[in-house]
């Protein structure tokens, strides 16, 4: 499930089991990438660490976009770019769209592997891919940070899948039924579904569209919600909306549908063949479980965080607040945005020294953090996550304090701390 949602309202009306829901989470982590052998993920630089290390005159460090790509910020006239970044020396520079920059929110689609070229082949301007959802009130659409339309303003919502198509649901003017248009990422139009519940929003995951059907006007009155169905990642239909509820992962969908009292409980696979089905759910579930491992043992390489999205509007507003730190390093006010933490903790070890730094500049620029006591000792933690890892392990920054002092630090991640270091850290210390 590494699908991304621009604005995308959780509508989901069915439940099934919280076993079958953990396990759809834990299958989020290990789906195959099969563009990602094209370059290992390891030979790409991280991108904070080599605009850091590498000098960049006149810019500030903003966010990671993934392996080889970092959002940053011209001071002189606070306009946005993108800065490929190079192991030995300044990459090149792509300045973001002025008046695309300024709509609500972005995406970099893909990382650098993805556009990998074949040798003496030029690869294309990061801008394509940098997404912008345009928005006005409640009409959705999507242009690039070259400024070019992508898809038509005009939808509700828009889902963006990990193979890169866009579901667009467009709700009726007296919202008593939607469509569901589907795009490629070039937004050439794919298939179209046509009344579907408009307060059930699609869900696009791992090369499924789920939708629930019309709503269907009641004799006496109102309307009832209807059952829901299945797309392929084209929006071609695979299976009739019959469903009552249905949850993806391991390239499957597992579902349930009630019919003349008795419930069926099925296993669907992405071109709709019913690979198992039966009233008792405990023989589904063993089938589900055998699909689960082989998944989970097919060879595969992904690297995290393959697909981005982030408010460049709110980015630029709080780096435009922030003109009183113009390093192109550390600012306190971007490190309370809680994005590219660890990128900016490594340019505030280039802007200061920690230890023997007093506890009131500490808080002044790093927060209050988290107090802890360690060993009988008096400390405070730095996260250095950005937002929620869910089944991944965190990373943290511990200092000790002692006589109001930073005395020494510990690298933490995971269930692994270094061990405490009373010497000055640098970047090569974070990992």
């Amino acid at each position: 499930m590494l699908s991304l949602t621009l604005n995308y309202p959780s509508a989901t009306r069915y439940q099934m089991t919280a076993k079958l829901l953990v396990l759809a989470v834990l299958l989020s982590a290990a789906l195959p990438n099969k563009l990602s052998a094209e370059v290992p993920y390891s030979a790409l630089p991280t991108p904070s660490a080599q605009f850091l290390r590498v000098p960049h005159e006149g810019m500030r460090f903003l966010k990671d976009l993934g392996p080889g790509y970092t959002l940053a910020q011209r001071i002189s006239n606070r306009k946005l770019v993108i800065v490929e970044c190079f192991e030995k020396s300044p990459g090149r520079v792509f300045e973001v769209d002025a008046k695309t920059q300024k709509q609500s929110r972005s995406s970099l689609i893909g990382t650098r592997f993805w556009w990998t070229a074949a040798p003496n082949e030029k690869l294309p301007d990061p801008r394509v891919y940098l997404l912008i959802d345009i928005t006005d009130g409640d009409s959705h659409g999507i242009n690039n940070a070259l400024g070019q339309s992508i898809i038509k303003q005009q939808y509700a919502s828009i889902a963006v899948d990990e193979k890169m198509n866009y579901a667009a649901f467009k709700k009726s003017i007296r919202q008593t039924r939607g469509d569901l248009d589907v795009f490629d990422r070039s937004g050439r139009l794919l298939n179209s579904a046509l009344n579907i519940d408009p307060y059930d929003y699609p869900s696009f995951e791992d090369g499924f569209i789920v939708i629930g059907d019309h709503l269907a006007k009641l004799p006496h009155g109102g309307y009832d919600r209807g059952k829901r169905g299945l797309l392929d990642a084209s929006g071609k239909p695979i299976y009739p909306r019959v469903l009552d509820g249905c949850i993806i992962g391991a390239g499957h969908a597992q579902c349930y549908k009630t019919e003349s009292g008795k419930t069926t409980y099925l296993i669907i696979d992405d071109s709709g063949k019913v690979v198992a089905q039966s009233l008792d759910p405990g023989k589904v579930d063993i089938v589900y479980k055998k699909i689960t491992q082989a998944w989970l043992n097919r060879p595969h390489q992904k690297p995290d965080n393959t697909e981005f999205y982030l408010d460049i509007e709110k980015v630029e507003q709080i780096a435009n607040a922030d003109r009183s730190h113009d390093s192109p390093h550390f600012s306190p006010i971007l490190w309370r945005v809680d994005s590219g933490k660890k990128g900016m903790f490594i340019g505030f070890l280039q802007d200061y020294k920690l230890i023997g730094m007093k506890v009131a500049e500490l808080q002044l620029l790093l927060g209050d953090g988290r107090p802890q006591d360690i060993d009988g000792k008096l400390c405070c933690s730095y996260s250095l996550s950005d937002g929620f890892h869910c089944g991944r392990s965190g990373e943290s920054i511990r200092l000790e304090i002692k006589d109001d002092k930073v005395c020494a630090w510990a690298y933490h991640q995971g269930s692994q701390t270094t061990e405490w270091q009373t010497t000055e850290p640098n970047a090569a210390s974070i990992k």
